[in-house]
């Protein structure tokens, strides 16, 4: 169950709207822009961008599951936001094909957008996770991944929507290989 029961009536009906159609809700294609704008923690103002075309949990909690996700002042922050880490998980018990819905400064296209030959030339490719949403629906928790050329590393971010915006507060190193 999603946490979507105690959010807005607004955003309850565009979210539970979504969810039933299997779909991403727009408010977490919000979120991709707004993580997006992150220049300064990935190169996204590159005109070379490229996006992995299904969500993905970090890669190393899946089949380390027994330890957990996240660890001190971010775990703190994240349980202080009630229900985001559980629909965080119920989201990302699988994969869910995205759509070009979210804005990166000079455009991106999908891992199945590029010819063979672009692929080994691309410098990398991102993949994002659904985003869990607090129970007030202010805090999203997204994780992002970048792989290229044997190198991959993970975050998972911490997000507060506010003035009509969505901003990072925090992340949190997941990997680094």
């Amino acid at each position: 169950m999603s946490v979507v029961d105690d959010c807005d009536m607004k955003t309850f009906t565009a979210i539970v709207e979504m969810e039933t159609e299997g779909a991403i809700s727009q408010a977490e294609y919000d979120i991709y822009t707004a993580i997006c704008q992150e220049t300064n923690l990935f190169l996204f103002h590159r005109p070379d961008t490229a996006f992995n075309d299904y969500t993905r949990d970090a890669p190393f909690h899946k089949y380390h599951s027994e330890q957990p996700r996240f660890s001190g002042a971010f775990k703190y922050k994240c349980l202080r936001s009630k229900g985001m880490i559980e629909d965080y998980e119920v989201k990302n018990t699988r994969e869910w094909r995205l759509e070009k819905r979210f804005q990166v400064e000079n455009g991106y296209r999908f891992a199945s957008e590029l010819e063979p030959q672009e692929f080994k030339k691309a410098r990398g490719i991102f993949t994002l996770s659904r985003v869990g949403f607090s129970e007030s629906c202010d805090y999203g928790l997204v994780h992002i991944a970048y792989s290229a050329c044997g190198y991959s590393c993970g975050y998972y971010l911490l997000l507060h929507f506010n003035a009509a915006i969505w901003q990072r507060q925090v992340y949190f190193i997941s990997y680094v290989v």
